[in-house]
């Protein structure tokens, strides 16, 4: 069954730094996201369990899917956190990931690791890989996170799922 709904437990959530929690049931599968906002609506008072509180199905991704897919998933769904879920057990929780984890300095983290990756490969091939100045290199990952921020600004500004045309004539 799923857990109760106590008095504690909604006042410790009110003062976790969490804003979501999965909810599972006894066997472990995957029921949905309660937000701390549903936690604490005036509603939630009445419900005996956390599972009487799940809205709509989780919003998930498989462990196997890349940072950008995640936060795409984030954005065109409007919500701040996915669910992790095996590909083989789609029910079956592995963990959760935040809009903060996919934040720009775990972007940073992966975009240096992948630069080290493609100097090493360039070295074992006797290649130089960056054959073009610093500053062309500035101003593409500039032109990167301004339609970044273009494409966010638009998928909060437009709830629901889109086209890559409509984005990009939005």
């Amino acid at each position: 069954t799923a857990v109760a709904v106590g008095r504690r437990g909604l006042d410790d959530v009110a003062g976790a730094p969490h804003t979501g929690f999965p909810v599972v049931d006894a066997a472990g599968e995957l029921l949905g996201v309660v937000t701390r906002a549903e936690l604490l609506e005036p509603s939630a008072e009445g419900a005996s369990t956390v599972r009487d509180l799940v809205r709509r199905p989780p919003i998930a991704v498989f462990e196997d899917s890349s940072l950008r897919e995640a936060a795409d998933r984030m954005v065109l769904e409007g919500v701040g956190r996915v669910v992790v879920v095996e590909r083989a057990h789609p029910s079956r929780l592995r963990g959760i990931l935040t809009r903060s984890d996919v934040s720009a300095r775990t972007l940073g983290a992966l975009i240096a690791l992948f630069e080290r990756a493609v100097g090493l490969y360039a070295s074992l091939v006797n290649i130089n890989a960056y054959h073009q100045p610093a500053s062309k290199r500035e101003e593409g990952a500039a032109d990167v996170l301004s339609l970044q921020a273009k494409v966010v600004a638009f998928a909060r500004a437009h709830a629901g799922p889109h086209t890559a045309s409509a984005i990009a004539t939005g």
